[in-house]
């Protein structure tokens, strides 16, 4: 996994899965899209993409602004994520 500011995109492989983001701040990204190839659908290999992009905001020090409707669900999902990831605009800091 990677994570690149200047290209904003997450790679993994040569056929990958992507998540595209913006630099919001030094210390905060948006989560604007994610998605795979059809022959990688049924694969979690988009679960895996966010679960990278969560392991790199706790290591590199910045958090996530969930935009992107899959990555909030997956945030959801995972209420132990909460320290790398900060409310969408619209949303309660408080489930």
């Amino acid at each position: 996994m990677l994570f690149d500011p200047a290209v904003r995109e997450l790679w993994w492989g040569e056929t990958p899965p992507y998540a595209n983001f913006t630099r919001r701040a030094p210390d905060r990204i948006s989560a604007d899209h994610t998605g795979a190839p059809e022959a990688l659908s049924g694969t979690a290999a988009a679960a895996a993409l966010v679960e990278a992009m969560v392991a790199d905001a706790r290591k590199g020090g910045f958090r996530i602004v969930p935009l992107y409707s899959y990555v909030t669900a997956r945030h959801a999902r995972n209420p132990g994520w909460a320290d790398a990831f900060v409310p969408a605009p619209g949303e309660r800091a408080d489930p």
